[in-house]
């Protein structure tokens, strides 16, 4: 009974653990038992193959690691199915609730997105007008776009469903927002070490970790997705199949070709454009400017 209303509670929408972060924590546990058996049975299965095949035994790791498409799609699909396994027999709510709604969230998505053309738009014109890159050639394979369009969109969704979706929303319910933001940024920055050339130096551990408080500003104030997935989408497409970079340290058939000359500090060196200085400051920049909105709004309906 609800001593407030004195109406019976629902006790099939009360969650089977009450704790926000406790869910989160064994949310995350969960993904990673999954994605470690599900590598294991991937990689397996493609030596098997390879031997079958050609009479060679090639390492799982080799197997897998060489195609981009693999190690998202396993990855996804893990993030999928623990988000599905938590938010319906844990939290005992629908993955529509996890802030999916699209009516009167259009203007965040497409600020999320041409957000994200600007950021990389003004980093790419400071590198080229101090002549740390330059752009040699122009390839449009339509091929090669559409499955980087489709590869850039799953991550996006994956992502933001995992780490905003479920994570950051379980974590607010247990603690401050900002807090919970914090957090979940960190646990953002700690998925992507195992990148390409993530510990190169420390900068692209702390972009990324900004960058998880970026593509999470939104949804701390609006409990709504699409900011995130649009920027998300925004950033990875046009940095890597676009303008040449590599995405967090993934090298993708690109539209324009690069020609590095300046220092990593600067260019990102081998992680792409997220590891260099010039990024943290546009990401920071556009921190800022959210809180600074966000903020006002709140004051102003109150």
């Amino acid at each position: 009974m609800n001593q407030l209303t004195n109406q019976p509670v629902n006790q099939s929408t009360i969650p089977l653990i009450p704790y926000g972060w406790l869910r989160a924590l064994l949310f995350f546990c969960f993904f990673f038992l999954m994605l470690m058996a599900m590598q294991y049975g991937t990689e397996t299965l493609l030596n098997l193959l390879q031997k079958a095949e050609t009479g060679t035994d090639k390492t799982a790791a080799e197997l897998s690691m060489g195609n981009i498409w693999i190690q998202i799609g396993i990855t996804s699909v893990c993030s999928f199915i623990s988000v599905w396994v938590f938010r319906v027999f844990v939290d005992k709510q629908t993955v529509w609730s996890l802030g999916f709604i699209w009516k009167g969230f259009e203007k965040h998505a497409w600020t999320g997105f041409f957000a994200a053309i600007a950021m990389l738009g003004a980093g790419t014109l400071v590198l080229v007008a101090l002549q740390y890159i330059s752009y040699v050639d122009l390839q449009l394979d339509m091929v090669s776009l559409g499955s980087n369009v489709l590869l850039m969109l799953l991550v996006a969704f994956a992502e933001e469903l995992f780490f905003r979706g479920y994570l950051l929303n379980n974590l607010m319910q247990s603690m401050n927002k900002w807090l919970a933001l914090i957090i979940s940024a960190l646990l953002f920055a700690f998925v992507h070490v195992g990148n390409p050339a993530a510990m190169d130096s420390v900068i692209p551990v702390i972009e990324v970790f900004i960058g998880g408080l970026m593509l999470g500003i939104n949804y701390i104030y609006t409990k709504n997705l699409w900011f995130g997935i649009f920027l998300h989408f925004g950033w990875n497409f046009f940095m890597g199949p676009v303008l040449g970079y590599e995405v967090s340290g993934i090298n993708l058939q690109p539209i324009l070709t690069q020609n590095v000359t300046g220092p990593n500090l600067w260019t990102g060196g081998a992680f792409g454009f997220e590891g260099s200085v010039l990024s943290m400051v546009v990401n920071v920049l556009l921190v800022l400017v959210l809180v600074a909105v966000y903020e006002r709004k709140r004051l102003i309906s109150h």
